[in-house]
């Protein structure tokens, strides 16, 4: 989907959002003129990384769906990788962690794929057995819960939610209507 084959409405949005995405960046600039403060050199910061932000998801909805899908599953791992920084991970870990880089690729290609019946029950229902399990028979029980609990919502903000968002890329633009014909029966009685 290309940005001249958006709908209209997706493009309006899109419009609001730079308009206010401009105005933003002006108050920003002007603020820091006027005061040359931290805070001034902090908004500018955060100005442009929602601007980072609006580009990257016009960039993913308006280029091709592979493109688009690639886009969301490096998205996914960046926050991944993040996340991962973030919380305290332990040594006998790291196989599990890499199964979890690996479950954003297939995760992704079950997108790719459109194989939604997968994709919808991947992380929730297997990787929620598959990580426990790669952790139990490492032998390494010492705050297990805790690990397992961090590891399990990591992947479902992460990537689970975060993909979503790309299946909608995947979605039917419309749905075929059903025409009955009348005198006609339908098949299903």
């Amino acid at each position: 989907m290309s940005w001249f084959h958006m709908e209209p409405n997706v493009r309006v949005t899109f419009g609001a959002i730079y308009a206010f995405a401009i105005l933003a960046t002006i108050g920003a600039v002007l603020y820091r003129a006027r005061s040359g403060s931290n805070a001034s050199r902090e908004l500018l910061a955060r100005t442009l990384t929602w601007w980072i932000i609006i580009l990257f998801f016009t960039f993913a909805l308006s280029a091709p769906r592979p493109a688009g899908i690639i886009a969301f599953a490096f998205l996914s791992f960046l926050a991944l990788k993040e996340y991962l920084s973030l919380i305290p991970t332990r040594q006998a870990d790291r196989l599990v962690i890499a199964w979890m880089y690996l479950a954003v690729a297939f995760q992704y290609l079950l997108i790719g794929i459109e194989w939604y019946g997968m994709f919808i029950i991947f992380i929730p229902v297997y990787l929620f057995l598959l990580i426990p399990l790669q952790m139990i028979g490492l032998g390494k029980t010492d705050g297990f819960l805790r690990v397992a609990g961090s590891l399990h919502w990591g992947l479902m903000i992460t990537v689970f939610s975060i993909s979503h968002m790309a299946y909608l890329l995947v979605l039917p633009g419309e749905k075929p209507t059903v025409r009955v014909v009348p005198g006609s029966r339908c098949t299903c009685c």
